[in-house]
């Protein structure tokens, strides 16, 4: 008893100040106006779409827009509530931004198969395509990291949903930005280089979960 009990007092004399995490209302606000920041410096220098004055009241832009928007809202608030172990966040919350990205999905695929575009094979050029792919990356990778450290900062548990939740809200936020640079309509080039990448990226990020985000 006298070796644990001088062990206890070591670590207690050794150990260093917590500091406490920021409750998930302030984090959340704080990296969702640095996305909302780095979202509008990418469309600065990247340059807007050259159709946008003419696409931006279409029904089919401010749908996939206002799904993308709520994407980045849902996605990173659920990554940020995920870190937190005792915060009860239900299943509602894991839900919702699913909903939210299988709604933009089954958005493409309908305009994909209303004969609005012809497909052809230009919409599924190797060189823009993965030019609005690595604008996606690009500009997801700052919001990316900010959200990284935020939640490293907690102690997060379900590391694969934790994972698949921030690369998730990271792709969304450079999917948003690219909506107003890209200059392709074609519901074929958009679900084949900014749909299925996010997806298939998400995806992965729960994989790679279990190691960014271990503690």
């Amino acid at each position: 008893m006298t070796e644990t009990s001088e062990f206890i007092e070591r670590i207690v004399k050794d150990g260093e100040a917590v500091k406490p995490v920021a409750p998930p209302l302030t984090r959340f606000l704080f990296w969702i106006l640095s996305a909302l920041v780095l979202i509008i410096c990418g469309i600065l220098i990247i340059g807007p779409r050259t159709d946008l004055s003419l696409i931006i009241n279409s029904k089919r832009f401010i749908l996939e827009t206002f799904l993308l928007a709520v994407l980045v809202v849902l996605s990173g608030a659920t990554a940020l509530s995920l870190s937190i172990p005792d915060e009860s966040y239900g299943r509602l919350r894991i839900v919702l931004p699913t909903i939210t990205l299988a709604g933009w999905l089954t958005i493409i695929t309908y305009h994909l198969g209303c004969n609005c575009y012809v497909a052809g094979y230009s919409a599924l050029n190797p060189g823009p395509g993965l030019r609005c792919t690595a604008g996606i990356l690009m500009i997801g990778i700052i919001p990316g990291i900010i959200l990284f450290f935020l939640i490293k900062r907690a102690a997060p548990v379900n590391l694969r949903l934790v994972g698949f939740f921030s690369f998730l809200s990271l792709l969304a936020v450079g999917a948003l930005a690219l909506q107003f640079i890209c200059d392709n309509p074609n519901p074929a080039h958009v679900l084949v280089w900014h749909v299925l990448p996010v997806v298939t990226i998400a995806i992965l990020g729960s994989l790679a979960g279990a190691k960014l985000f271990k503690w």
